[in-house]
């Protein structure tokens, strides 16, 4: 669906305009394993200083594996709190939309359905056939048109699967 490329684009736009903002990226199980792992250390005021103090942009990708993970949801909630309180900016990626997110607490649900939100639609055929055609050319692979275009009608919408069933075909 292209949710981490725009979050890398965020980043690349941010850090060309204003490059003393400290950006900060992290997904679902990166954010609990550092968590996790910083209450096993003892240490969770290094994690929580980290995020609050030493971020100006959090670009958190995948928000919707937090669902039924009520510690890392409190977490991101005091996380998200603090940020906003201080000015500074966070964006959340999600497959699904906020709204038919069931195992998200209710503040953290509640924050996350206030902000700005963007759908992004699944890619047509057409964008499917730009796509594999891209790859092709910068992987230099040689591919009939036609089973490229079979491929974008009749492949998996989800770009990742796509691009997989192009290189086992390939």
């Amino acid at each position: 669906m292209g949710k981490t490329h725009l979050l890398s684009a965020i980043a690349e736009r941010i850090e060309t305009k204003y490059p003393r903002v400290r950006i900060r990226y992290t997904n679902s199980e990166s954010f609990t394993a550092e968590m996790i792992q910083s209450f096993r250390d003892n240490n969770p005021h290094e994690f929580k200083k980290r995020y609050r103090e030493e971020t100006d942009v959090l670009l958190f990708d995948d928000v919707h594996e937090l669902q039924g993970r009520e510690k890392t949801q409190e977490q991101v909630l005091h996380i998200f709190n603090e940020l906003l309180t201080l000015g500074r900016r966070i964006v959340f990626t999600s497959k699904t939309p906020i709204s038919r997110l069931t195992k998200i607490i209710d503040p953290l649900r509640s924050r996350l359905l206030s902000m700005v939100s963007v759908e992004i639609d699944s890619p047509t055929a057409e964008d499917r056939l730009n796509l594999l055609t891209q790859v092709v050319e910068q992987n230099k692979i040689v591919m009939d048109g036609q089973a490229l275009r079979h491929l974008s009608e009749n492949g998996s919408q989800d770009v990742r699967e796509l691009v997989g069933s192009l290189v086992r075909l390939h």
